[in-house]
């Protein structure tokens, strides 16, 4: 039987909604954009969770601690962020964890199982210059071992709709991974607000990549590693 709860649920999950929301976001400044996808995002986990109580828990569980994640990320973070400084790169370290819904998501569209996405933790490293990216992924690549199938180079190879980073999945000292993607300003900005924004992704909805890309690549102020939340 149809109920509010479902009809909302069903809503928050489909193609269309999130194609809707996607235009309405164009109509607000950039500075609001990610905190109203993130709050779509939490509506859309909530919707899963409604919807397939039995398949959230499933993957949460799975999943195990996610408090002790972000525990591990921000070391992670911390032991980068020193290496690069006393490398002379001066990086801002963005963090997040998958949420379980795009977890799903990724599983379904995919065909793989848990263990086969290795971006469910992901550091983002944004340095003030290209050269930087390739400098930066060769410091990480020798103080972590990284899967070798799992190093993808989207600055010289972007993606169609004009993301650019470099990722790698590195393993600290005890096993544990974690994608990083690193990005200069520009990329990142692209990435966050732009027609590569995630939310446009999901929408469907890109604009000419000249509207979103700034000629400049100037960098930004070193800061302490930052924990986002899941996204």
């Amino acid at each position: 039987m149809s109920t509010p709860i479902t009809n909302l649920t069903a809503l928050l999950e489909s193609g269309p909604a999130v194609w809707v929301f996607g235009l309405a976001v164009q109509a607000v400044p950039a500075v609001y954009r990610i905190a109203l996808w993130r709050a779509f995002c939490l509506l859309q986990d909530l919707a899963f969770l409604l919807r397939h109580p039995r398949r959230y828990r499933q993957i949460r569980a799975a999943l195990g601690d996610r408090n002790l994640d972000r525990q591990r990320m921000v070391r992670l973070a911390v032991t980068i962020h020193a290496h690069l400084a006393n490398r002379g790169i001066r990086a801002r370290i963005h963090g997040r964890c998958k949420r379980i819904a795009s977890i799903h998501h990724k599983m379904t569209l995919k065909g793989l199982a848990l263990d086969q996405i290795h971006d469910l933790r992901a550091l983002r490293i944004i340095v003030p210059a290209e050269p930087t990216c390739y400098e930066t992924l060769a410091i990480l690549q020798h103080l972590f071992p990284t899967l070798p199938d799992h190093v993808d180079d989207y600055i010289a190879r972007p993606k169609p709709n004009g993301y650019r980073s470099l990722h790698a999945t590195v393993l600290d000292a005890n096993g544990y991974s974690c994608e990083v993607q690193i990005r200069t300003p520009s990329m990142h900005r692209m990435a966050e607000c732009g027609a590569a924004a995630h939310w446009r992704y999901k929408a469907g909805c890109l604009r000419p990549l000249a509207d979103h890309v700034r000629a400049d690549e100037r960098p930004s102020p070193a800061g302490r590693p930052k924990l986002q939340p899941d996204n």
